[in-house]
């Protein structure tokens, strides 16, 4: 029993001196670790990672984006002034005209029999009166008689002069020279007084056909200039100016028209075409550019590039922002060609951070 005791002393005086080897080293490892330093420090002492960009030199304009309609300067709806049956049409769909040209005749076989009655009774009136006035110089009738001889002069007169105009209006006539568009009767078919038989268009000059919105509207004018392209001829530009400006808008739908005049020599702009009109309201060349994200604000919202120094530490430098156009803008302060700007990583930078450009910046 009492050797038991003494081997139980034993292991645990050895046990205890263990735990107190292990504590004493334990101890000394704490005394004597240091922790990994943190990504702040890192970036304190080498530098925060960023970017930069040369400022670079380039055009920009202001553009307003719109889109329009080509249309003919001019255009003529052909009618008739009477109702009759159509007896020949002289042009079809497509076809060049000449002002002055026949394009429609009516049937007339009615209307000229009535015009020979007229010119007959014309004829008599004009026998009637003047056997009246040589009766009325002799004194043989009175001055009455001879003026009733004269109304019916001058009515036999008016309704000759009617069947005549009447006659006339069976040949009708292109009033101005260009291309027929369309043709909305036939040959056989009443003419319908009033109502449309072909339609004509001038296209030499076109209009192109804008709507503009109330809140662009003021910030245009008469000749300013344009860039019209269209996608029938991908690879061409016309540059042009605004030639009118409707001072009203539309009542429904709030936009104003716009016009731009295109000579047309070759006929290459046809109505109904679609095209897509730059209206430039600024244009500026050779000005110093920078991209959109290298632009932020300070505490007060003042715009601003970070300017990296020979010491790779940045400052605030406040600029006066210009025309934006895909992504750039325009800078109109004073700004030197050799400035390294902050592109990318500047929204962990403060006035006299320490950076480290990336490479190949």
């Amino acid at each position: 029993m009492k050797k038991n005791k003494i081997i139980f002393l034993i292991i645990l005086i050895i046990s205890i001196g263990i735990v107190a080897i292990l504590f004493i080293r334990a101890y000394q490892n704490k005394k004597d670790y240091q922790p990994p330093p943190s990504i702040e420090r890192i970036q304190k002492e080498e530098g925060i990672p960023v970017h930069t960009i040369a400022p670079m030199i380039q055009d920009m304009e202001d553009l307003l984006l719109v889109d329009g309609s080509v249309r003919p300067e001019k255009k003529a709806i052909i009618t008739s002034r009477i109702d009759r049956i159509i007896k020949k049409i002289t042009v079809d769909e497509g076809d060049p005209v000449m002002k002055d040209n026949v394009v429609v005749l009516l049937e007339k076989e009615s209307i000229e029999s009535n015009l020979l009655a007229t010119r007959s009774a014309l004829d008599e009136a004009e026998q009637d009166f003047s056997r009246a006035q040589a009766l009325f110089e002799s004194g043989a009738i009175a001055r009455q008689d001879l003026d009733q001889a004269r109304v019916a002069l001058l009515r036999a007169t008016a309704l000759n002069e009617l069947s005549r105009e009447r006659v006339r209006d069976t040949r009708i006539t292109s009033p101005l020279t260009g291309l027929v568009s369309r043709r909305y009767k036939e040959p056989g078919e009443l003419s319908d007084k009033g109502k449309a038989i072909l339609e004509i268009v001038d296209i030499r000059n076109v209009e192109v056909y804008c709507q503009i919105s109330e809140t662009k509207i003021k910030d245009l004018h008469i000749d300013q200039p344009v860039r019209i392209t269209l996608d029938a001829y991908p690879d061409r530009v016309w540059e042009e100016r605004i030639s009118t400006i409707n001072p009203t808008a539309r009542e429904i739908s709030r936009l104003f028209t716009v016009k731009i005049i295109v000579a047309n020599p070759g006929l290459l702009l046809r109505p109904g075409m679609y095209a897509r009109v730059e209206i430039i309201n600024e244009s500026h060349h050779n000005v110093l550019v920078l991209p959109q994200e290298a632009i932020v604000k300070d505490a007060r919202g003042e715009p601003g590039v970070f300017l990296v120094s020979d010491t790779d530490t940045v400052t605030f430098t406040p600029i006066t922002p210009g025309i934006r156009k895909l992504g750039l803008v325009e800078i109109q302060s004073e700004l030197d060609r050799d400035s390294r700007v902050v592109v990318s990583g500047q929204n962990r930078l403060e006035d006299g951070s320490k950076v480290k450009v990336g490479s190949g910046e």
